[in-house]
């Protein structure tokens, strides 16, 4: 009989056997009861005599003694092991091999491992045994059938062996669902008779990043055991990029930003961070990063922004090489059409809309045009005579028309994309009204009746990992405390169940009181950015600062990105069709990424059947009959298989399969095997035990029941008997 590793601590436990018999041994005596004629005269004397006497009801305590022993077994949980199944030796057993082909098995001799491990266990079966083989990482592959007409030796072990020694890398991600049903509709497939098995092994680096999610309810049927091998427990030294981005700067430049991620325990040598640009390097630094922690690197250089750029960054190399290189590209895009509703601001010398002007107009780079109409116009303008604007900015108002709020409103749930900012002439009960009520806020009022430049407020908090402070991030940007506040509308959340997100907070006199500066609500298909504040000189300071423009830029890049073209892809994700271009092509030349062929497509076939990403790279197009490419697409791998969390065999076990695997024999040397447990599995006694613990109970209570009657019968026996 086996016992559990908590065996000890559980045996431990069988030391309050000795409690019965101490409560038998030790009790208090009963005493007779002495008529006596007056007790006026004796003290008082209160004493308490224990004795030990000989156990009375030795049947009682040693039915006590025994529901202990009863409830210590049934948590130690004891098994034995019994023969698996009863079946003739002549019969085959089915085995799946789940080979895993993600690329996080790259590192080391990792998969190599994977691939001796597949074959101790093709050693171990039976010649009369059937076997196939699935590779797989973010979707199952086939690499050698159960059965095939076509092939005879389909489900053979030497067939097995053969996609085994085959089997390359891929640079796809682990997902064990997909590869999981894929091996259990082959076994269910097959005949069921009695006492066959069927084995799943799988093989794996156990990514708990490959785990569904927790309320995937899916596991094996009782009829497959699953046999989880674990490979590549030895940790090595892990550096990955996990993020790029790229962004257009006010004066015509390119800035690449990369955040890199350590994923060792104890290595924090600096790193030194490469960037090429059209397949040269073009710039280079070190950066150091601690253990478990990830940083950004950045990179600002010259660039014609009317032209396709495509490059990469990359890291020194590690133990594993494919996570340390990260590819970007750059297609110009297409130009926007800026609404900003503005009112004559006579008595305001640098009202807000001269600054937005100068901010928007200068520089080399103008990916918008600008369109100025009166907040009068834009209410009562008839909504067919014109296209919407891409972006609407509305702020610079002489108080807030009912109209203008509607039209706001209905151009954001139409989806489209509104930048507001409020000042002095909107009061808070207009805004509540009219606005803010269905952006699901409530203006409080002011900061002061007043403002003034004497007095001022500082951003107290910045969420640096949203899109448009992003740029921000670094010890040499992150700083806003030059930026002064000198009055805002205080904005509080009026149901729990509002989804405006606070991006940056004021901090209101205390940090107890900060209040939200920026937020971003999404509203029906489109979404509002609003800032507190005005951005003029009697409220704030902020046009002033070096952080207006890139501010201002990266808000309006962030409310126009939905809307343009994904051109950032992942390795695993399918391509639904082919970019918009005006006037579309019938045909497009395509070349997938690592691939130096040019495929050619009609844009209709590409719509129907989507094609999956295999590599990372770059993902060209052009028209049919052209000679330049039309653009350019990143794909890249998924940073997620650099994580190094593991999910247990035992959990993976408990999670996906619905029966412990049967031992097995394992290969360990050519011709020679390990016999662990052959053909046995382990069957538990523990609710056998809490089944007799809750009987023993119930017989206890009755015989304890029936042993104090016959006391208090006895009792009353001597009292009558005087």
């Amino acid at each position: 009989m086996g016992f559990p590793v908590l065996a000890p601590l559980f045996f431990a436990g069988l030391s309050l056997l000795a409690v019965p018999w101490i409560v038998h041994r030790i009790r208090k005596p009963e005493r007779e009861t002495l008529r006596f004629s007056s007790l006026m005269f004796v003290p008082r004397a209160h004493k308490e005599v224990i004795e030990r006497r000989r156990v009375q009801h030795v049947l009682l305590m040693l039915l006590r003694m025994l529901l202990l022993v009863l409830l210590v077994a049934a948590f130690l949980r004891p098994y034995i092991l019994i023969p698996a199944l009863a079946h003739d030796d002549a019969e085959s057993a089915w085995h799946v091999i789940l080979l895993d082909l993600s690329y996080s098995l790259g590192s080391g001799d990792h998969f190599a491992e994977v691939k001796q491990k597949a074959r101790a266990v093709l050693g171990s079966l039976s010649p009369l045994d059937r076997a196939g083989v699935i590779g797989f990482a973010g979707r199952p592959l086939i690499l050698a059938p159960m059965r095939d007409p076509a092939d005879p030796e389909a489900g053979t072990i030497s067939r097995a062996r053969q996609a085994v020694d085959s089997a390359r890398l891929t640079e796809d991600q682990t997902a064990f669902l997909p590869a999981l049903q894929m091996a259990q509709d082959w076994l269910l497939a097959e005949q069921p008779e009695t006492g066959r098995r069927r084995v799943i092994h799988l093989v794996s680096d156990m990514q708990r990043a490959g785990m569904p999610e927790e309320n995937a309810e899916w596991k094996l049927p009782p009829g497959i055991e699953l046999d989880p091998i674990a490979v590549g427990a030895k940790a090595e030294v892990n550096y990955a990029l996990t993020d790029i981005f790229v962004r257009p700067t006010s004066t015509g430049e390119l800035r690449i930003q990369g955040k890199i991620k350590n994923w060792s325990e104890a290595d924090e040598r600096p790193r030194k961070v490469r960037l090429f640009m059209e397949g040269k390097e073009i710039d280079q630094t070190p950066m150091p990063v601690k253990p478990g922690n990830a940083t950004q690197v950045s990179f600002t250089i010259p660039a014609q922004l009317d032209r396709i750029h495509e490059g990469w960054l990359e890291i020194d190399g590690d133990a594993l090489a494919l996570d340390n290189k990260r590819y970007f590209s750059w297609n110009p895009p297409r130009t926007l059409r800026v609404q900003i509703i503005a009112d004559p601001q006579p008595d305001q010398r640098w009202p807000a809309a001269w600054f937005l002007e100068r901010a928007l107009s200068t520089g080399e780079y103008r990916p918008w045009t600008l369109q100025f109409i009166p907040q009068t116009e834009f209410a009562n303008a008839p909504r067919e005579i014109e296209p919407p604007a891409d972006i609407v900015i509305a702020g610079d108002l002489n108080g807030i028309m009912p109209g203008t709020a509607e039209r706001i409103l209905e151009t954001a749930r139409q989806g489209g994309r509104v930048f507001l900012f409020l000042n002095e002439t909107m009061t808070p009960e207009a805004l509540n009204a009219s606005l803010l009520t269905a952006l699901g806020l409530r203006a409080a009022g002011f900061r002061h009746s007043e403002a003034d430049t004497e007095r001022f407020d500082l951003l107290a908090w910045i969420d640096f990992e949203h899109p448009i402070f992003r740029v921000f991030q670094g010890s040499q940007l992150n700083d806003f405390s030059p930026v002064h506040f000198y009055n805002y509308v205080l904005l509080e959340s009026i149901a729990e169940t509002s989804q405006a997100k606070v991006l940056a907070r004021l901090e209101g006199g205390a940090p107890e009181k900060s209040h939200p500066a920026m937020l971003e609500i999404p509203l029906g298909e489109g979404r509002v950015i609003l800032w507190a504040f005005s951005p003029d000189l009697e409220w704030s300071n902020l046009p002033q600062s070096p952080k207006f423009v890139p501010l201002l830029y990266e808000t309006l890049f962030h409310l126009a990105g939905e809307r343009e073209e994904k051109s950032a892809w992942l390795v695993g994700e399918s391509l639904s069709g082919p970019p918009s271009l005006q006037p579309a092509p019938a045909r497009w030349n395509i070349q997938l990424p690592g691939e130096e062929a040019i495929l050619a497509r009609e844009a209709e076939a590409i719509s129907q059947k989507p094609w999956r990403l295999e590599k990372s790279g770059w993902l060209r197009w052009r028209p049919e009959g052209q000679t330049e490419w039309a653009r350019v697409d990143s794909v890249n791998v998924n940073a997620a298989e650099s994580d190094p969390a593991r999910v247990p065999a035992e959990e993976l076990t408990a999670r996906l399969g619905s029966r412990p695997p049967i031992a097995r024999k394992i290969a360990t040397a050519p011709g020679k095997t390990n016999l662990e447990e052959d053909a046995t599995a382990r069957r538990e006694f523990g609710r056998a035990f809490l089944v007799l613990l809750f009987i023993g109970l119930l017989v206890e209570s009755g015989y304890a029941a029936r042993v104090a009657a016959q006391e208090k019968a006895k009792a009353q026996a001597r009292e009558t008997g005087r």
